[in-house]
Parts: structure tokens; sequence; C-alpha cells
């Protein structure tokens, strides 16, 4: 068949100027025990002899020509180097592009398409994941050949696969009208929508109505064109990489530099998919429709769809197998394996051991790859030969406002999280006063990023190493681990008590690669004065303190899955109405997706996930839900679904973000009218707290409500403490931190504070038709025009100074609240200018009686910045 393609004239004019882009990185979790970290899928031979890279690049030959890999690039993670290089031996070493680290598929083909424009400014690119099978090789190049010509034209193309089940694992791509594919093969047709992985019922709704295809995965564009999009949408990754245009020579040779920038740029970039990031939002956009015999080998059941069957619906690989009265199972295995009597079951051994798993929970398999790989208990991280406290200047960067953050690996290292543990088990020890045959105990959650794992066990090493004992709570939202200091001693245990303080290891809302920790002894988040005290305390150790030279004996250590004493405790205390609503949840890959769908599960409520399985790389988008483009999912879910609401958690679950059911972001300030009106009426008189950068209207409907309404400054830790000494029933930020201490533990919890919204809806009067929705008391709310939280570059060192010149400066013209930052009160309208806790910019927020005086209250603001603070930047970035 390549002889033939090679002599077809019309091949060779499609193949001038085309490139084969083969994305081949994984994290080989799918297929354990067979793949590894540095075994994934693609290099396994899986539906075919050969690994499923081979096949790939193998397939490409008709596009090609047989045998020509310099047109063929691949990009792969270091680890995968390696058996890439042995398996593909043909490919030239500049055609394998290596990511320093994971940042889904928008980073990989900008990257991609920076050497393919390097090479050929008119390049055309086409892009394959390595590890598909693909059974029809003819309606696989016909299909390829029509998508090349579309991306000539200028166009972006995709193929969409005719769908043969209604699947909920893949997304879909909608077309005006039902198709027929010829041959297996239909015309090019402009895409009307992209979605997201549906609920079972949209997925059967799809399938029926013939305008829905399977997204495949597979594009085609010119690489200039691509770029363009990169940079209209994505303009954070574009600003990070395209400066290594200038580190690419001829040919795309890396040039002196290369390797340190990118590595700079790369892993700093936005974790987001292609589809999402450019395809979703580009003009243009074309499909193929192709029956060609796919499957993208997702999981163990689907050797099922790539190897021959035997009359019971069995797939039996690898040696000579048995089934008796054996159905629809898989045995991936060289040693003889025999069935007897079972249904659904795989059986599958590899370097990493045997797996028996019933066939429908194959996809949950990197569980057990997890668990596999986790430390039966970790243990205090071998310490260094002349082991040293952090330098100063790094503790004075990451010790922050609230909490601790930085760059995992590079400022948040295991060394510094081990010191971490052991200055705070010293502190610990310091304040129980408790007998050494009696240990503390301290609970460490984490969320889910990647570096999280590594963090928190050398957090509990150090802990270990003070003598205190760690309770782990594994993967944990930071809710659940501010539960574990408050939940009833049944749900602990005796045999630790009541914990003496809590550690959620968590970067929040920031970028994947950013870390921290939020740290409480008894019941209170440490912040401020106190947090720079421990600051001191890990600057302070010795080495002969951090080698555990004289140290105490290594503390205890436990594990607990808080989620069930959570749901039990929690859902009790509400109170629904007669009204049952559907709201779309949104966990944003984020740690709190699985607590807050077993909470809800137990309340009288419809819920239609997305996105609640936790994903450190953040795939789909930044789990940040202030940002109001990371609501464009959810919106659009909403809407579909004919859903009262949404709600979407930041990474760790203490933010709230939400969408009413005409698809507009209800902001936490909005939130706080309704919640305040409620608590209110339950407790009239009561003090309800708000910070400097809530809507005015908030304070004016706490007061009309027969509150007492305060202006408090931003923080977590800050406001808690606020509640404390206040008695504050209920407070909260514009971001979505929302204090429930009425029928509640006084501290934020994103899907508590999603419930109790429900709750108030569900009781709220069926009429007027208005007063029943969410979207009827938003429409209700007093009218003002807003901008979201605007953030300027400030190094850390300047922002106080430049705040307190700004708040002198408009003191003698206006009112000035200065109780954080400077809220500047305008005639018809407020300005605020204060300094972030957690990151080097200056935030600015206003709000005005009328969009004019909006504008000219900015304008003001940021005139002053101009004429008198040199050392901020305005590029203003409202998506922080």
């Amino acid at each position: 068949m390549s002889a033939s393609h090679d002599r077809d004239p019309r091949a060779e004019r499609l193949r001038g100027g085309l490139y084969a882009v083969v994305m081949a990185g994984g994290a080989g979790t799918r297929f354990w025990p067979a793949s590894s970290p540095v075994r994934p899928k693609q290099l396994l031979p899986i539906g075919s002899p050969r690994p499923l890279i081979v096949e790939t690049l193998a397939r490409l030959d008709p596009l090609l020509g047989a045998g020509d890999l310099s047109r063929r690039l691949v990009v792969a993670g270091e680890a995968h180097a390696a058996p890439i290089r042995a398996l593909c031996p043909g490919l030239p070493e500049e055609n394998l592009l290596i990511e320093p680290c994971a940042r889904n598929t928008a980073p990989c083909l900008a990257l991609a398409a920076l050497h393919v424009a390097a090479r050929d400014p008119e390049g055309v690119m086409s892009v394959w994941p390595a590890d598909h099978h693909i059974a029809d090789l003819d309606a696989f190049t016909r299909a390829a050949r029509r998508a090349v010509e579309g991306a000539r034209e200028g166009q972006l193309v995709t193929f969409g696969l005719r769908p043969t089940r209604a699947e909920t694992g893949y997304g879909y791509i909608e077309l005006d009208a039902p198709v027929s594919l010829e041959g297996g093969v239909g015309p090019r047709l402009p895409a009307r929508r992209f979605v997201e992985k549906p609920p079972a019922e949209a997925a059967r709704a799809y399938v029926e109505s013939g305008r829905f295809l399977w997204n495949g995965g597979v594009f085609f564009f010119g690489a200039a064109r691509f770029l363009e999009e990169v940079a209209r949408q994505l303009p954070d990754l574009w600003a990070l990489l395209s400066p290594l245009r200038a580190l690419l020579g001829e040919g795309g040779r890396p040039l002196p530099g290369y390797a340190a920038a990118l590595k700079e740029s790369f892993c700093a970039a936005p974790a987001v998919s292609v589809d999402h990031g450019v395809m979703e939002g580009a003009a243009g956009v074309e499909v193929v429709p192709v029956e060609m015999g796919w499957s993208d080998v997702g999981q163990w059941a689907a050797l099922r769809e790539v190897y021959p069957l035997d009359e019971a619906g069995n797939a039996l690989v690898g040696a000579a197998h048995i089934a008796v009265d054996a159905q629809d199972c898989v045995v991936y295995c060289d040693e003889p394996v025999s069935l007897l009597g079972v249904r659904g079951v795989v059986v599958a051994r590899g370097p990493g051991g045997l797996l028996v798993s019933d066939a429908a929970r194959s996809q949950d398999v990197r569980l057990v790859a997890a668990r596999r790989a986790a430390p039966a208990a970790p243990a205090a991280p071998a310490a260094p030969a002349a082991p040293a406290a952090p330098a100063p200047e790094l503790l004075a960067r990451v010790f922050r406002e609230n909490d601790v953050r930085g760059v995992a690996g590079e400022e948040l290292t295991e060394e510094l999280a081990f010191a971490l543990g052991v200055a705070l088990g010293d502190l610990v020890w310091a304040r129980t006063g408790a007998p050494r045959e009696a240990p503390p105990w301290v609970a460490v959650g984490r969320d889910a990023r990647h570096s999280g794992p590594a963090l928190a066990a050398a957090l509990v090493g150090g802990l270990r190493a003070a003598g205190v004992g760690a309770l782990d709570l594994g993967l944990a939202p930071t809710p659940l681990v501010y539960y574990a200091l408050h939940a009833p001693a049944r749900a602990l245990g005796a045999a630790w008590g009541r914990l003496a303080g809590a550690v959620a290891v968590t970067g929040s809302h920031n970028p994947p690669r950013w870390n921290g920790f939020k740290v409480c002894v008894g019941p209170e988040a440490l912040h401020g004065a106190d947090l720079r005290a421990l600051r001191d305390q890990v600057a302070a150790l010795s080495p002969a303190r951090l080698s555990g030279a004289g140290g105490a004996a290594a503390g205890p250590y436990a594990r607990l899955d808080l989620t069930p004493s959570y749901v039990e405790q929690v859902a009790p205390t509400l109170s629904f109405g007669p009204r049952r609503l559907r709201v779309v949840v949104d966990a944003g890959s984020g740690a709190l997706g699985p607590a807050a769908l077993a909470l809800y599960a137990r309340l009288p409520v419809d819920v239609v996930p997305l996105y609640c399985e936790p994903d450190g790389d953040f795939p789909f988008h930044h789990p940040d839900p202030t940002v109001e483009r990371n609501l464009a999912d959810l919106k659009a879910r909403v809407l579909a679904e004919g859903a009262d609401l949404g709600l979407a958690f930041d990474g760790d679950g203490d933010r709230l973000g939400v969408v009413d059911g005409r698809g507009r972001a209800v902001w936490g300030d909005q939130l706080m009218v309704f919640f305040a009106r409620d608590v209110l009426a339950a407790r009239p008189g009561a003090r309800i707290i708000g910070e400097v950068k809530c809507s005015q209207s908030l304070y004016d409907a706490i007061e009309a409500a027969g509150g007492v309404p305060e202006m408090w400054r931003v923080g977590h830790s800050l406001i808690k403490a606020r509640m404390r000494e206040t008695g504050a029933p209920l407070a909260g930020e514009m971001s979505g931190h929302i204090f429930f201490a009425d029928r509640f533990f006084g501290y934020d919890d994103a899907a508590y504070v999603g419930a109790r919204l429900l709750e108030l809806l569900s009781r709220a009067p069926a009429a007027p038709a208005a007063a029943a929705t969410l979207s009827g008391w938003v429409d209700a709310l007093p009218p003002s025009f807003t901008t979201p939280e605007l953030r300027v570059a400030c190094p850390d060192a300047h922002k106080a100074a430049v705040v307190a010149r700004f708040s002198s400066s408009f003191a003698a013209r206006y009112p000035v609240v200065a109780i954080d930052g400077a809220r500047v009160r305008f005639p018809e309208g407020w300005g605020l200018l204060r300094a972030s806790n957690t990151q080097p910019v200056l935030v600015l927020r206003f709000e005005a009686r009328a969009e004019g005086l909006l504008a000219a209250y900015r304008a003001e603001v940021e005139g002053w910045l101009r004429a008198h603070a040199p050392e901020v930047d305005l590029d203003v970035d409202a998506n922080h």
C-alpha cells in the first residue's frame, strides 16, 4: 500500500510541507501493572506485536513517505526519551522534542508549532496521539488527506469519529445536521461546538441525534495559523513560549541556551488542553467525519475492542489461557491463566505485579498504581551530610501573611517541608504542654497537585522527627483538613484524641507548579506575627536538630479517610424545603470533587458532575472560580442541562464560585447578601463581616436586614480570627471564601456553602416566579457597576510603600478606609488599592452607580499610579 501511495501525484502534492506531530507523553498509570511512569501505554504492544508509538509512526507512511522520519516529530517527557530513541532508531535527534514537565496539550502543540514554523513558515501540522489503535487504514488515510487540504486553506481541522455507544468518557463535536459517511469518510463540515464529557443521559441523546461525533484528539492546521490562535486566546502561554523562536536555528535545531529557557518558560505555562484553550474559541474550525475502527485503548477493558474475541467475548492475550464458563473478560499475561465462572473480569500481569479487577472499574486502575507507588508509612527524609535551615531570604519570600506558598521544587523543597515539620512539631509541644509519653497529633492533608505527596511526606517526616504524631489524611481538600480539628472524637478514634494542629498542603488557586502550607495550631490558622514566628523557628534550626541528632523518638503515624465522617456530621444539619433543584458541580479537577459529591448525594438535589475527578494538571481549566473565563464550561453546562444553578470550587475547595440559571456569574459579595438576610432572620442584630473588596451594597443590605456590618481585612486567617473575637455567625469575601459559624464550624468550605445556597433556594416560595430562582434574586439586587479584581505587578519589597503614598495622597481629597490598603470613598462609588497577601501584585477594584463614573474613578487611580509609582507595571491582569 505504501508504494502505491508514494506514486500517487496527489499524495505527493499533499506531502509537501506536511509534518506529523506525535504526542507521546503520559503518566503510565492506565495500564498498570504492565505500564509505569517510564513505560507508559504508548510504549507497550497493545493490539499489535509492535508498541503503539511504532504503529502510529508507521501509519503515517502514506502521508509522509515510507520510512521517511524527517518530518515526523515526537513530543515526550524526559523519562520517555531513551525508550523512544530505542524503539524509533531512525528518528532524527532534533525531531524528539522533550517537555521538561507535563503541561497538557496546548503547550505541547505550541512548542511543536514553534519547531515546525522554524523549519517551514508555511508548514502544516498533523497531530496524532501516540497511543490510539486504528483498524481501517484506508479510511484513516483518506480522511487525513481531506483534513490536510482544509489546513492548507487556513482552517483548523479535526477528526470527528462516528460514536458507537453513549460514551461519557469522551468529548463530543456537534454538527449542524447528521452526516452520512460514504466509504467511512465524510466531507469537511463546520464544527458547531465542542462539548466536554457529558452525563449518560446527554450522551444517549447526542448519539441518537446523529449530529454528534466523538472528539478523537486528532488535529490539522498550519503551524503559523495555530500560533496566531495561541497568541490571541492564550496570551499568557504565548508570552512564555514565543521567546523560544530566537533560540531555534536552521532546521529547527536548538541553539545554546534553548534547554534552560525551555525549562523556565514551559514549566511556568498554564496547563490547558488544545480543545478548551484553542479549538473551542477559534473561527474556521472544520470536522472530517470518519469511521476507521478507532479506539483510544484508554483502559484494560478496551482490549476487547482491539483483540479477537472468543465465542464468549473474552480477549485472551499473551499465553494459552483457558476460559470455562467465563464471559466478557480480559487477560493480558505471559503466564497461562485459567478463568472459571466469572463475568467481566480483568487479569493483567506486568513489571508492577498482578492486577485482578472488575472490568467496569478498570478505568480506576490508576488509583491502585498510586497506592502502590506511595510509601507504606512516610518517615523523615534522609538528611544531607551537612543539613542546614533554609536561607532567610527564601523564607522571607515564601512565608506570607496567611500561609506558606511558592513554586514547588524551587522555593518549596522537601528540605524546607521537613524543616517546617520540625519547627511546627516544636511549637505544638510548647503550646500543648503534652507529656512525652502521650505525644500530640497533627493532621496533614494535601490537594491534587503532583508535588503534594512528596511535600506532605517530608512534612510528616519533620513532625515525626520532632516526636509529634502525624495523622495522614491523604488526598484531602482544605475543608476536610479543617474538619479534622472539629470532628467528634468518635470520628478520629481514641488512639490520638483531639488533634493539636493541622496542615493543608495546597497551592489553592495558584498554577499547578505552585504549592504551599496552610498551618493551624489548635483550631486557629496561623497568620501574621504567629506565622512569622514560625518562620523564625525554621530559620533557627541547627544542622544537628535537622539531622535528628539528640532529638525525640520518632512520633507515631496513622492514616485516616475523613470523608465518611464529614458527610455523616454535616448532612443532618441541612434542612431542605419542598423544591428539588438541579445543580451542575464543577470541581475544576481539584481536591474537593469526591467529598462534595458524597455530601450532595445525601441531599434532595439532582447533581450533574463536571470535572470532579482530582487531577493535578487541571486539564480542563484553571481551578480559580473568581476568574470568569474559568466558568465558561460551567455556564455552558448549566444552560444545556436547564439547571437551576452551577457551583464551582477552587483547587483546594475553600472558595466557591456560582453561576445562576441564566449562565451569569454570581460573586461572593452578592451571595453574602442572600446568606446575611437568612442568618439575620434567625439571629437579629448579629454582626456580619465582609472585607474591603466587597460591594457597598453588601454592607447596606446587612444594615437593612437588622444586622451590624463590619468591614475587615482580606485573608481567610484574618477573617476567621475576627469571627472568633466578635462572635459573628457569618463572614465572607468577594473571592468566594465564605465562613459560616451558624450551624457550622466557622471555616471556609465551598461544598458546605454550596449546600447552604441549595438549602436556601429549596425553601424559596414558588410565587412570584422571580422569588424562587437565583436569577431572580440577582436581578433584585441594587444596580451598580463594578470591575473584577484587577492585579498589577509590583515587587513585594515596594508594595507597602506604594499603598502608603497612595493613601496619603487621596486622603487629602476623599475619605479613605485604611483597614487593609486604601479604600477611597468617591462621591458615588469607591476604589481600592491594596497589597496582595500571596503574590507580588497590587489589587485594585472599583464600584460606581454609573458606568461612566466607574471608568472615571479607575482612570483617576491608575493615573496616579502612572505618575507617582514607577515600581508598578500597569499591565492589568483581571485573570490572576
